[in-house]
């Protein structure tokens, strides 16, 4: 598609920002950022990449993560810092989780970031066990303006209290 459009130049800029799913076996890009990037350097070759993404939807399953991480003793807290610095974690994923479940316990929640493309799996352990990480550069762009959100909102009340 790069080559289509006359975007030779920008493949690494391109797998950088988009790429790192993995479906089965076959690693993907995500097509609606890689479909929008073209979209916008057809216009201007020197755009800088966007977030196009994080405009699909409210990113309420991550902001209801984070929140939760702060009360879950640190562990979760951690695990997303390290995934944000490029690290792998294990969890255990329940693929048949169902929409009734999804906050139900910290360990639906990761499966929840999985299943919604917020993290990305690089390989398993064991039939249920993953080693996630962060797809791309947009996604871990998405993640950490979500936690600095998160941050000020929490020293803003902080600084209002008595």
């Amino acid at each position: 598609m790069l080559h289509y459009y006359g975007q030779d130049t920008h493949y690494e800029t391109v797998k950088e920002w988009y790429d790192g799913y993995r479906f089965g076996n076959a690693d993907v890009y995500c097509p609606w950022d890689v479909i929008n990037y073209c979209d916008a350097h057809r216009r201007n070759p020197m755009l800088p990449p966007e977030n196009y993404w994080t405009n699909t939807s409210g990113n309420d399953v991550l902001k209801h993560f984070i929140e939760s991480a702060g009360a879950a003793k640190g562990l979760a807290k951690t695990d997303l810092e390290r995934l944000v610095n490029g690290e792998i974690v294990e969890k255990d994923i329940r693929e048949d989780l169902t929409y009734n479940e999804l906050y139900a316990s910290m360990d639906n929640l990761w499966s929840t970031l999985f299943m919604t493309g917020y993290l990305t799996h690089k390989g398993r352990v064991d039939t249920k066990r993953f080693r996630l990480a962060v797809p791309n550069r947009e996604i871990r762009n998405i993640i950490t303006e979500q936690v600095l959100a998160l941050f000020k909102q929490n020293v803003e009340k902080d600084d209002q209290r008595p």
